[in-house]
């Protein structure tokens, strides 16, 4: 449960930041919507050479190094921002997550309560603080903070994304599935609600549906390494075993870094492709 709802809180989304009439923060807003982080983070850092106080680029830079999993830097730069603005909601919220994926509950939760108290209309907040109570076995509670989230707005898809998690691990399939097709109507054209549709299919063994909902997921995100790998996987468990090692090998050249995590599949389906031939 734990790996899983942190997996889904910590792709921040870049939508969480409010648009700067600066070009340079601008450009860098566009590479991190295209997953070239570390081109962003240079041009956030040349903003940064012009604005040194703002801090939605420091937590800019924080959400690129996030999506990069490298964390501390990450954690560095939301506390930047926080020093800079102790009135700053996003860089509780933010650094409140950080703390969670470090297991140090408390002071995450602390900071969660402190973006809320700056904000009170911070989602993101909401969503990590259900993530700390139900992984603390307070469900209740946690589902709570999803429906305090929808409140604050009913279309919040990143709300209905993390509550299907939720579900899913509890084998809940029907509510997982209600919720992700929520989010599927509130953001057709995001590859990951699709991703996650079929990975809630995959888990009930409906793998032709499972793969239809992959499929769309790469139409939408065609660099995508990790979709090719999860694809390449679905194919080994449906035994085409051509096309497993395809989409292995492809996912394998967008993202190297996938290899290792998954090499028993690999191996797994050369093989039985192998035996077929």
């Amino acid at each position: 449960m734990k790996n899983l709802l942190v997996v889904l809180l910590l792709v921040v989304s870049i939508n969480t930041f409010a648009q700067d009439s600066d070009s340079l923060f601008n450009q860098g807003m566009e590479l991190m919507k295209n997953k070239k982080y570390v081109e962003s983070i240079t041009y956030f850092k040349k903003h940064l050479q012009y604005n040194p106080n703002d801090v939605i680029a420091y937590n800019a830079i924080g959400a690129a190094y996030v999506e990069m999993k490298l964390y501390d830097r990450a954690m560095e730069y939301f506390e930047k921002s926080i020093t800079i603005n102790s009135n700053n909601s996003e860089g509780y919220s933010s650094r409140g997550a950080m703390y969670l994926l470090f297991n140090k509950k408390d002071k995450a939760e602390m900071d969660l309560l402190k973006s809320l108290e700056l904000n009170p209309k911070n989602i993101t907040a909401y969503i990590t603080l259900a993530a700390i109570y139900i992984t603390s076995d307070k469900t209740e509670k946690g589902f709570e903070m999803f429906d305090k989230a929808l409140e604050v707005n009913p279309n919040a898809a990143d709300v209905y994304t993390n509550r299907a998690a939720v579900y899913l691990n509890n084998n809940d399939f029907e509510k997982a599935l209600s919720d992700v097709n929520k989010t599927i109507e509130i953001d057709p054209n995001v590859a990951k609600n699709y991703y996650f549709r079929g990975t809630i299919y995959k888990d009930m063994k409906l793998y032709d549906k499972s793969m239809k909902d992959y499929d769309k997921a790469l139409e939408l995100d065609p660099n995508d390494g990790e979709l090719y790998v999860r694809r390449g996987i679905l194919y080994l468990k449906m035994e085409n075993y051509k096309k497993a090692v395809e989409d292995l090998e492809y996912g394998y050249k967008l993202n190297p870094g996938l290899k290792e995590q998954t090499a028993d599949y690999y191996k797994e389906a050369v093989a039985k492709l192998k035996i077929k031939n």
